[in-house]
């Protein structure tokens, strides 16, 4: 017979033997990188970045802690000791009307009771696609004398984040629009299963899905090409960024390059000004290939973020004129 296997049990501690004050002590915690981390591990973000200092003004309120997701859109984080009530479910609405960009509200509680965790689901299922509604439950916990552990459990959320992969039918819809709905579909699945929600939006009908580089004028498309039978990936500069900046990248260009992996096209006409990546033994008519094609996809949109983030952050925006506009990929 195998031996046993000694187990201890986990104690559950009260909140505040920790952090006896929520806005003295917890909020400016969980603004540490460090616990960031962790909680946005455990609502699966790629990352999460603090904006500024804890307690944002919204209007007449205090925001807890304003983040930004990996696709730089905000995400509010409204926190409360003890059960959820309606009083922070108001204000994390209310944040959410008032920050610029803000798609995803996290509400933490020690307890979130079951009429909020309903309100949760409904705003998740009524409201439009590109908005979030997380409810997490903090617990601290303790085994065998350890020091205490904080754990973010993660108890109302879209679900399975499949109302971003559906559409009502719609009998408007061309044929090419449908099929490009199936094939977007069957991306945001693949996203979905793979933990990459900061990559998923409004489920086009078009043959791009557009993504956040976290600044104005610049912007990341995934293009499958049906009549030339490949696929590509394109950083796109609009007119809204400044007028040399595609210029100023075109200066790194064999850093980039070499960052990338592999030459990138550079292309620069009247009215376009692109960088991308294209493979040309993937066919997007040919379903089989599909989750290759997705694969590639993501891992693409990954690595321009990773080469281009921080060079386009830094570009210097100032006494420089807007470049033309350029037309969709």
């Amino acid at each position: 017979m195998p031996a046993l296997v000694e187990l201890d049990r986990v104690i559950y501690l009260e909140v505040k033997t920790v952090w006896p004050d929520e806005a003295r002590d917890f909020t400016p915690w969980l603004a540490e990188p460090a616990n960031l981390s962790l909680l946005a591990t455990s609502l699966g973000f790629g990352d999460l970045q603090l904006t500024g200092q804890p307690e944002v003004p919204v209007g007449e309120f205090y925001c807890d802690l304003l983040l930004r997701d990996p696709a730089g859109q905000h995400v509010v984080v409204e926190n409360q000791f003890g059960n959820s009530d309606h009083d922070h479910l108001g204000k994390s609405l209310t944040y959410l009307a008032g920050v610029s960009d803000a798609t995803t509200v996290v509400w933490i509680s020690e307890k979130l009771r079951d009429s909020h965790r309903a309100a949760i689901e409904w705003l998740n299922a009524n409201t439009p696609e590109r908005f979030a509604f997380l409810g997490v439950e903090l617990k601290v916990v303790r085994i065998d004398g350890s020091k205490p552990a904080p754990l973010f459990m993660l108890v109302a959320q879209p679900n399975g984040w499949a109302r971003r992969t559906r559409r009502r039918a719609d009998v408007s819809l061309s044929e090419e629009n449908r099929w490009w709905q199936t094939y977007w579909s069957a991306f945001a699945d693949y996203l979905q299963h793979q933990g990459a929600r900061e990559w998923l939006v409004d489920l086009p009908l078009s043959r791009w899905w557009g993504c956040s580089t976290g600044r104005t004028g610049f912007r990341l498309y995934a293009i499958p090409d049906r009549n030339r039978r490949q696929i590509a990936v394109t950083l796109e500069i609009s007119e809204m960024a400044p007028n040399s900046a595609y210029e100023a990248l075109v200066s790194e260009r064999a850093k980039i390059d070499a960052e990338f992996g592999r030459p990138l096209d550079w292309s620069q006409t009247e009215q376009r000004f692109r960088i991308s990546t294209t493979r040309s033994d993937l066919d997007p008519n040919q379903i089989s290939q599909w989750p290759e094609q997705h694969r590639w996809m993501l891992e693409q949109l990954r690595r321009f973020r990773e080469v281009f983030a921080d060079r386009i952050q830094s570009l210097d925006v100032d006494a420089v004129e807007p470049c033309p506009s350029p037309q969709h990929p």
